[in-house]
């Protein structure tokens, strides 16, 4: 699991709460890839975003379970509210055209 204050650790502990579910071990480790080598000697399952370990997946060092958990995590965009460059402009443009992304 990752250290308290992570998103990642946020969304599980929310999704684990709504199953009443509490693990009686836990190993707290601040780096993905400390997560990723824990899962890899065998140590016991880790939740990380799909981009941290789609490598892993691809070269079949891990695999990702089927589970009731909802992990999703919501991003929101913020700007100064008078200050709006060209190349921002477009970039909100690009993102309201391509709507959301999943998977990702």
């Amino acid at each position: 699991m990752r250290e308290q204050g992570s998103g990642t650790r946020a969304v599980l502990e929310h999704e684990l709460a709504r199953l009443h579910w509490a693990p009686n071990n836990l190993l707290e480790l601040e780096r993905p890839e400390a997560i990723k080598q824990a899962v890899k000697q065998g140590l016991g399952i880790g939740c990380l975003p799909l981009l941290a370990v789609q490598d892993e997946i691809k070269a079949g060092q891990l695999v990702v379970l089927q589970s009731p958990l909802q992990l999703q995590r919501h991003f929101r965009l913020v700007q100064h509210k008078n200050y709006r460059p060209p190349l921002l402009q477009k970039f909100l443009q690009f993102l309201q055209q391509e709507g959301p992304v999943n998977g990702v």
